[in-house]
């Protein structure tokens, strides 16, 4: 269950936060913001609720079982090919980002930013080990010509 609540709840819900709330910031089309800000708003209570629950297995005592899956886990959530190209430059991009959609290299910033600002120090305060899931997200990243250098202050 703890496996469950943290790959839906805390890892992919969060991200999913994340990148509407930049998608609702860039709407220009006020039924597309409004209609991306109620689902923000459900994808927030998804993202707090499985934090609660964490922090509350953790009071508990919950042993981390999640460390050694993180890898999988990532791969699960991303894909195969999310560190990939943006296989052609459009040039209505900036028109696009507007109605919901964003260019790859910026939900791969977007992914990046939230792992090292939110959901890695998340894990950690309730216990789960996540120098595992950091080396994955920074090697298959630094494989991929969009991205730079993904490693946070502590190197990893």
């Amino acid at each position: 269950m703890l496996y469950e609540l943290v790959a839906f709840c805390c890892v992919t819900e969060t991200l999913s936060t994340t990148l509407l709330a930049e998608l609702v910031a860039r709407a220009q089309d006020p039924r597309c913001r409004g209609a991306m800000h109620e689902i923000l708003r459900d994808e927030v209570t998804h993202s707090r609720l499985g934090w609660a629950v964490l922090a509350h297995e953790h009071a508990r005592g919950a042993r981390d079982c999640v460390a050694a899956h993180l890898p999988q886990m990532l791969r699960d959530t991303l894909g195969g090919d999310f560190f990939g190209t943006d296989a052609a430059l459009d040039p209505c991009a900036s028109e696009l980002s507007g109605l919901g959609v964003l260019p790859l290299s910026e939900r791969q910033r977007i992914v990046r930013e939230t792992f090292h600002t939110v959901i890695w120090p998340g894990l950690e305060r309730f216990g789960i080990e996540t120098g595992l899931g950091r080396r994955w997200l920074t090697d298959n990243a630094v494989a991929s010509p969009l991205v730079g250098n993904v490693g946070d202050a502590a190197g990893t």
